[in-house]
């Protein structure tokens, strides 16, 4: 996660100069917000962490989709939090029993802005123990196993990653919706003054990790652990936070081991106290709970194949675009998109001139591989849209 090289990529794929210029800073930028522990906020379309990808949640036969975070411990198996699994079902399953024999209905896919998406054949296996988020009694302390594992059947090539506790800052990556407290700070993006949705790719580190019910109030778990939100996002400072928005849940906490890699130290869960009218509505002193990985070894350790391996990300770019065109020049590699408007304002169309592209267009996705050098022009009809680029990848 931690790079250790911040030489300019490679984007002369690129024809507009001043593109090339963004891309390129926008890749050191984050290279030194996950290095530089002075540097808090958000950091928006970051491409340091490879095995962090956005699960896309359907059910056969019924037209409601969602989307939750998470990410693969290794090629064969994707960790993100259970409750992503069980609550699309109505009447919302509370546990383990209730919920595993639907799990056979879901359609799933997993978008990993680096490496493509790939769709899910097996069910997802989730904790024997799994209690639902809406059932903790406040007080109780109880675990909740709020964990499921999904096979990815070795589509992708990705290191196995190691879990448990690291030194430094604690850093999310999720694809959930943004919110923003200050207006300004929207502007300043070029975003409107509203929630967006989910599916941009961004970090965010937290001031501290608690495990004690005097910090997480009552509604901490047996398993868990919280962040306290304070306020503000999207600037630099010693003190700014993220809060839980709708597509985070399943996103990792990750630490910096000894030797510069990721390790995951927990899965989001949920936060309290709860708004039932906006999951995105920040209240300083509110808390978002987190599934310790490091008090589920036994259960995790049936999922973990190979040795941990540090991660060799491939040669990728990312921003933030607004509507209109992008052309590559003899572009050869990988292309993601992710489309994304106002919230409740429908996904922006987008296009790729290109036979080798693909796309689901309902949760604004689109990915291709490009096998051989050519003009590629990406059209982003509306809104905005976060595109990742990996030049020259295999």
């Amino acid at each position: 996660m931690i790079a250790s090289s911040i030489a300019d990529p490679d984007v002369s794929y690129i024809f507009d100069g001043k593109l090339r210029e963004y891309l390129v800073s926008q890749y050191k930028s984050s290279v030194d917000y996950f290095s530089n522990d002075e540097r808090s906020g958000i950091f928006l379309s970051t491409t340091i962490n490879e095995n962090t990808g956005r699960l896309l949640i359907a059910t056969k036969g019924s037209p409601e989709i969602r989307s939750c975070s998470g990410v693969a411990l290794n090629s064969e198996y994707f960790l993100t939090a259970g409750h992503c699994v069980c609550d699309i079902f109505s009447p919302k399953p509370t546990g383990y029993r209730s919920c595993e024999g639907h799990l056979r209905e879901l359609s799933l896919a997993i978008f990993f802005p680096q490496r493509g998406l790939v769709s899910i054949a097996a069910p997802p296996i989730l904790h024997e123990k799994y209690k639902s988020p809406s059932q903790i009694v406040d007080d109780s302390y109880e675990p909740i196993n709020d964990l499921v594992v999904i096979p990815l059947g070795g589509q992708f090539p990705f290191p196995a990653i190691p879990i448990g506790r690291g030194v430094g800052r604690y850093i999310t990556i999720s694809f959930g919706q943004m919110y923003f407290t200050i207006k300004a700070h929207a502007k300043a993006l070029n975003f409107p003054a509203d929630s967006l949705q989910e599916g941009v790719s961004q970090a965010s580190k937290l001031d501290d990790l608690y495990t004690d019910p005097g910090s997480c109030g009552p509604q901490h778990v047996g398993d868990g652990g919280c962040s306290i939100y304070n306020g503000i996002q999207v600037r630099f400072g010693p003190h700014q936070t993220s809060t839980v928005c709708g597509g985070d849940s399943g996103a990792p906490i990750f630490q910096q081991t000894s030797d510069g890699n990721a390790s995951v130290v927990g899965i989001t869960s949920f936060f309290s106290p709860g708004n039932p009218h906006d999951r995105c509505m920040p209240n300083t002193g509110r808390r978002n709970h987190y599934i310790l990985l490091e008090l589920h070894e036994d259960w995790l350790a049936k999922f973990r194949i190979g040795a941990s391996t540090k991660s060799v990300t491939p040669e990728c770019v990312s921003g933030i675009f607004p509507a209109g065109t992008i052309d590559l020049l003899n572009f050869r590699g990988r292309i993601s998109v992710t489309s994304f408007n106002a919230l409740n304002k429908g996904r922006p169309e987008v296009k790729i001139a290109n036979k080798y592209c693909k796309s689901l267009a309902d949760f604004g996705v689109s990915y291709c591989e490009i096998p051989k050098e050519e003009y590629v022009p990406i059209a982003t009809l509306g809104g905005f849209s976060q595109i990742t680029l990996c030049g020259g990848a295999q």
